[in-house]
């Protein structure tokens, strides 16, 4: 575990290993938002080696995405704050991929529905669109002008 809550912090663990390939795979449990994002990307730069080309999060068991969740995804994504290489996305929970999607962060982030499709696509970038995970529908309202 490279992460875990203290008694007076909001709930945030995570949990990391390695596969084959140079790929981080880094279970995120809990809640994203301005308490533990901070913590979690600290969390993640201390785990990436220069060794990793491929940082994956678990976000299966992420019960809660706030805005500075998301800009931690998407600083992540962007190399910002020394986390290197490429970042995917694995088995997002339904809450997180409905944001996601409603954000259209589906489109940009590559989103694997396990970790057998994380491994078998060898990290090469799959696109998110090709995906097979079942998406929630889109709500977004289209009843007002």
């Amino acid at each position: 575990m490279i992460e875990a809550p203290q008694p007076d912090e909001a709930p945030l663990e995570l949990a990391a290993r390695t596969l084959d390939g140079g790929v981080l795979l880094v279970a995120v449990r809990g809640e994203l938002d301005s308490a533990t994002a901070p913590r979690a990307t600290a969390a993640l730069q201390r785990a990436t080696t220069p060794g990793v080309r491929t940082l994956a999060l678990d976000l299966s068991a992420v019960t809660f995405l706030a805005s500075s969740g998301i800009q931690m995804l998407v600083s992540a994504l962007r190399g910002d704050g020394g986390v290197d290489g490429d970042l995917h996305l694995v088995a997002p929970s339904d809450a997180v991929l409905r944001i996601l999607r409603l954000l259209g962060l589906d489109q940009v982030f590559t989103i694997h529905d396990t970790v057998d499709d994380l491994v078998s696509a060898g990290s090469a970038g799959t696109p998110a669109a090709s995906s097979s995970r079942p998406r929630p529908s889109d709500e977004r309202r289209t009843d007002h002008p």
